[in-house]
């Protein structure tokens, strides 16, 4: 909410709910994006769109090697609080933290699930996520679930982002593929991008190991720390 407030205060606008259905290129160059709420010119497109950024990235020709997968999440009631860290068990291949509410937030993703765009919930996950918090905690076996709702990792193939510019179309950007650590380095993401439209480098940060030619490089090293 607050980066949103940032952007209007500074002549921005946002529109929510907003599909993009086309990207008009011409000359290997970006004039505008088609919505459904009209057309837009522009010289310019980030295509930070998580599940569907391999679809978007298409519309302009460009082919971005990323795939979602659902992740369930369930919420429990409130705790008294006794567990201050987020957990995560590769062996399980869960994640889980206590709030500062007390609530216990866990979620889970399926190895054996194909993907695709999937936002369905189901109790067998409720189940096995719970006899994983039970085994570990014995004491919460009668907890009570408040929530459960399902999200998507947009994957790439070392489950690292993908961020750079196209050099086949010009003013087209990505960051995508954060494979569930989108959240955390969001903030910084944006600085280096920020500085790689405005300046042609980045200050900061370096970023060109993320480009999307290290695919066809072959120089992928993956990311570990991810379930």
């Amino acid at each position: 909410i607050g980066y949103a407030q940032a952007v209007r205060r500074m002549g921005g606008q946002i529109y929510t709910h907003t599909e993009v259905r086309g990207i008009d290129v011409q000359n290997n160059k970006i004039i505008g994006i088609e919505t459904s709420k009209g057309y837009f010119k522009c010289n310019l497109v980030v295509n930070a769109s998580g599940p569907w950024s391999r679809d978007v990235s298409q519309l302009v020709g460009v082919d971005l090697p990323t795939e979602s997968y659902r992740h369930q999440i369930i919420v429990t009631e409130p705790l008294e609080n006794f567990f201050p860290m987020m957990a995560i068990s590769f062996s399980g291949n869960f994640y889980m933290r206590q709030t500062q509410h007390g609530q216990f937030i866990l979620g889970q993703g399926d190895k054996d699930e194909k993907p695709g765009i999937n936002y369905n919930v189901t109790f067998r996950f409720e189940e096995e996520l719970i006899s994983k918090m039970v085994e570990i905690f014995p004491f919460l076996k009668n907890v009570r679930l408040m929530r459960h709702w399902s999200g998507m990792y947009n994957m790439s193939p070392d489950a690292q982002p993908i961020i750079g510019q196209s050099e086949k179309v010009k003013g087209y950007y990505y960051a995508v593929g954060y494979s569930g650590h989108g959240f955390m380095v969001a903030p910084a993401v944006g600085e280096a991008l920020a500085e790689l439209i405005l300046f042609g480098k980045t200050l900061h940060t370096d970023i060109s190991y993320l480009d999307v030619k290290r695919f066809a490089e072959l120089n992928i090293e993956r990311e570990k720390s991810v379930v």
